[in-house]
């Protein structure tokens, strides 16, 4: 029986970085552009209506070639005619920013929903009537993991702060209504993170509960549970991983002197009536806000920058000194 072939993935980056599209590429060649009807079809400024092709190896690999683009096609970072690639590699065709790897061939059979690997798919579109109500929120639910997990085991988070940002993603990705991530203690269930979508739950609401170590908790609400039963151990994992997280910083915690000053930043929550992507965005300006880094804001005239900024410089260690805002618009160049 012949091989299949290799699979591979090429995930495209949203203009604004927000979202990604997913396109499962079987062995064969595969055309890049504008152009309705190709097999990776992105409408976004600077890709040519055949801009490039994507060939996928039987046996392994991928050949990255350029059609005589007008913005050219970009692998690592250097404009190339044609380009050999193995492994993972970061791509662009003109300003569209991708990822292309290789995929996993069972996980791709899974996810599709087909026996074989079709030529290629792209998500949030039918494949065989499987639409992302189907095995998709598999693939969502890893990616939210490899995302936030591994900046909570270095430390980087805390488990509040990375429960936050996993139930604000699982809305966004998956088909849910509301999430829940709570500790069980002697006062009975308490709310960690939360997070709902803007819309009514539709009737007939079920709840998947799936218990962690050391009292950890998540509860989902959904129309139809059964779909997301498959997301079991890996919402397990995370549950043990926020309450491993929380063992070590109480230990780090005990083994720690007092401190005789100890200032802290008082907690300043968003602005009320923030829509999901403002408040992802104000979510991410608190974690930087507690830094020491340069930030900048950018935005059109009226989207809230100045608004942004307070907040940011309210949450941080300066939030006792004074803000100045200054028009720079209004202000000679020479003078600036």
């Amino acid at each position: 029986m012949e091989s299949p072939g290799v699979p591979y993935l090429l995930k495209v980056l949203s203009p604004d970085g927000t979202a990604v599209r997913r396109f499962h590429l079987a062995p064969g060649e595969h055309v890049v552009g504008t152009l309705t009807g190709l097999a990776v079809q992105l409408d976004e400024p600077g890709v040519s209506r055949r801009h490039a092709s994507i060939q996928v190896l039987a046996d392994g690999g991928a050949v990255v070639r350029d059609l005589d683009s007008k913005n050219g096609t970009f692998v690592a970072g250097r404009r190339v005619r044609e380009a050999a690639i193995s492994g993972f590699a970061m791509v662009a065709f003109g300003s569209a920013q991708a990822v292309l790897q290789p995929a996993d061939p069972a996980r791709t059979q899974v996810l599709l929903g087909s026996g074989e690997i079709p030529s290629v798919a792209a998500e949030n579109e039918p494949e065989n009537g499987l639409t992302t109500d189907g095995i998709h929120p598999l693939e969502r639910l890893a990616e939210t993991l490899e995302e936030v997990l591994p900046s909570l085991a270095e430390g980087l988070t805390t488990p509040h702060e990375a429960a936050d940002e996993l139930v604000h993603r699982w809305i966004a990705v998956l088909p849910l209504g509301r999430a829940e991530i709570l500790r069980i203690g002697p006062a009975g269930e308490t709310v960690v993170a939360a997070a709902s979508t803007q819309d009514r739950l539709p009737r007939g609401v079920t709840r998947l509960d799936v218990e962690g170590p050391d009292g950890w908790k998540l509860r989902l609400r959904a129309s139809d549970t059964a779909k997301l039963a498959v997301l079991r151990p890996l919402l397990r994992l995370v549950l043990a991983s926020l309450a491993a997280r929380s063992v070590l910083r109480r230990r780090a915690d005990g083994a720690r002197p007092p401190r005789l000053e100890s200032p802290r930043t008082p907690e300043v929550t968003p602005p009320p009536g923030l829509g999901l992507e403002m408040s992802k965005l104000y979510r991410r300006a608190g974690k930087v806000a507690r830094g020491d880094v340069p930030v900048l804001i950018l935005g059109e005239s009226g989207s809230g920058k100045e608004v942004l900024a307070r907040w940011v410089h309210a949450g941080s260690r300066r939030a006792a000194g004074p803000f100045l805002a200054v028009n720079c618009a209004a202000l000679p160049r020479e003078l600036l």
